[in-house]
């Protein structure tokens, strides 16, 4: 919703797929977590990991 209209619909799935308002909320949401898990994942591959944004 935004400014009492519908934007977007669809699955979890198919709104990340659009990278519309819904991906860029998500995105804002879980990047932290994002993140975690592909210096956890790096760590366990053996992989250098990125330097953090700033």
């Amino acid at each position: 919703m935004h400014k009492g209209q519908v934007r977007e619909m669809g699955t979890h799935q198919q709104l990340l797929a659009m990278k519309g308002v819904y991906y860029k909320l998500y995105q804002l949401q879980y990047k932290d977590q994002e993140m975690a898990g592909a210096a956890q994942s790096a760590l366990v591959n053996g992989l250098p990991q990125a330097a953090p944004a700033d």
